[in-house]
């Protein structure tokens, strides 16, 4: 069980791992890619992986505290883009925790040669 207060996390989209929201006794706002759409207690929200138009945030609109179950394939590694912050994540087994910005990225070949 997941609990957020306002908000979930930043709407981002996913390269590896889809995944299945099931809301468990809140209504709040799901946004996905450029749609916002309301939700209820019992409904499923489907999350697969892709680009910017597959961006997915629950947002808790409500004084309540937001309760979600988040279902997911758990891959040993992800790369998550957040398009609103235009940051990268990138996630893995053995503790990795790697984010930057995406216009601070570097060339491939730099110190390698």
């Amino acid at each position: 069980m997941t609990w957020f207060l306002p908000a979930s996390a930043p709407v981002r989209f996913t390269a590896t791992e889809p995944r299945r929201r099931c809301s468990s006794s809140f209504a709040a706002q799901a946004r996905y890619g450029n749609e916002t759409r309301k939700i209820r207690a019992g409904d499923v929200i489907c999350c697969p992986t892709g680009g910017p138009e597959t961006a997915h945030q629950i947002v808790n609109d409500s004084d309540e505290e937001l309760a979600y179950v988040s279902v997911s394939t758990m891959m040993p590694a992800e790369v998550c883009e957040y398009p609103d912050s235009k940051k990268i994540g990138a996630y893995g087994d053995g503790g990795l925790r790697h984010m930057t910005r995406a216009s601070e990225g570097v060339d491939y070949w730099i110190d390698e040669i």
